[in-house]
């Protein structure tokens, strides 16, 4: 559910893939940096985007979330049970 909208779901897109590296942010918030790290194993990252209304700043979708799930072991670069967590595949 978003804004009231049962059927908010229908606007968010999942992508998932498992990239070559990670990043993690050593430091503190105004000295730190980002530093290369290995990802983690059996994983994909998965990010929900949500679609937005046409709007004035020409901003099409929103990040609702990211993280990194266990892949699937039928489906390469995507997520466990990705068939019953999602409704459809789109490519």
């Amino acid at each position: 559910m978003h804004n009231g909208d049962m059927d908010a779901d229908r606007t968010v897109v999942i992508y998932s893939w498992r990239p070559q590296i990670d990043w993690e942010w050593r430091g503190d918030s105004f000295s730190g940096h980002p530093v290369p790290v290995e990802p983690p194993a059996f994983r994909v990252f998965v990010v929900l985007v949500r679609e937005e209304q046409e709007n004035e700043y020409d901003v099409r979708g929103s990040i609702e979330k990211w993280n990194w799930l266990e892949e699937d072991l039928e489906l390469e670069q995507a997520p466990i049970e990705w068939s019953t967590r999602y409704g459809k595949k789109l490519w």
